[in-house]
């Protein structure tokens, strides 16, 4: 890629697995058959349980590397001098003056997993109101360059009414819908041109247990895994993509560096050469 981005947008929702594809979400789909590549065969992390996963897309290892569980990231905040910093971390050492955002509905994703101190609007909520202030927000900041989305309800319509069932496909939409509105300001804002944009989930469920996750059972671990924007490959085999690879994802369309530690790496083919002027 001779080209990078100038903001990246990371779209989440929990516990979605790789159950998009048997659901009638619109918003999602369609971006990506404008201008993007999706796969239904990425793997997450072991185990499949969020802090584990949502704690390797942001620091770009293994979950035994950043050591972080449900229970640490609700008490103990990441340290600033990890070796395994989040994306947002190593961007920040790189550029100062760039604008960050962080809306999440689970609380430990924020207060444990994205770092204090780096100067990061952030913002936690239910789903609902996440969205109506993500909207807000994108409306009213001068430009941002990284923004991190995400939503929790998949994986409460999985815990509550079954994953992969009717029910949680139900909960599967209306969280597209969410993101969706979101989409519509990342428009109006004019900033499609030159914005990739990532579509994740950390882990799917229903495979020892119909009603949890956390095994490695394809069910848990398989996920989606999409990004849109002028700078993807349409054509993209991204099959082979993981869950940590997000966050070289990230940095490499900022054109910012990767940290040394990191396991992530960018899909081959994922990013179109863009002829040099």
């Amino acid at each position: 890629m001779d080209k990078s981005v100038s903001r990246v947008f990371v779209l989440g929702m929990d516990g979605a697995g790789n159950f998009l594809q048997r659901s009638e979400a619109v918003h999602i789909p369609r971006i990506i058959a404008e201008q993007g590549a999706i796969t239904y065969r990425a793997q997450t992390e072991m185990p499949t349980i969020s802090a584990q996963c949502w704690g390797s897309m942001l620091h770009g290892v293994t979950p035994d590397k950043h050591g972080y569980d449900n229970n640490r990231a609700a008490v103990e905040r990441f340290s600033l001098d990890s070796p395994y910093p989040s994306f947002f971390k190593a961007a920040r050492d790189e550029h100062p003056e760039w604008t960050f955002a962080s809306f999440t509905c689970w609380e430990p994703i924020n207060f444990g997993l994205v770092e204090e101190a780096i100067d990061i609007h952030k913002v936690v909520a239910d789903d609902e109101e996440l969205t109506i202030k993500a909207c807000e927000y994108l409306r009213e900041v001068p430009d941002v360059h990284i923004f991190y989305l995400a939503l929790d309800g998949p994986d409460g319509g999985g815990h509550r009414h079954g994953y992969n069932t009717d029910e949680q496909l139900r909960s599967i939409e209306n969280a597209d819908k969410q993101i969706g509105r979101v989409l519509e300001v990342i428009r109006e804002r004019g900033w499609l041109e030159d914005s990739l944009i990532l579509f994740v989930t950390d882990h799917g469920g229903g495979g020892t247990d119909p009603f949890n996750h956390g095994s490695d059972h394809p069910l848990d671990r398989t996920v989606f895994w999409g990004a849109a924007g002028s700078i993807v490959n349409p054509h993209a085999d991204i099959d082979g993509v993981t869950f940590k690879d997000t966050a070289a994802v990230v940095l490499a369309a900022l054109g910012v560096k990767k940290p040394e530690a990191w396991d992530a790496r960018v899909p081959e083919q994922l990013f179109q050469t863009v002829p040099s002027s």
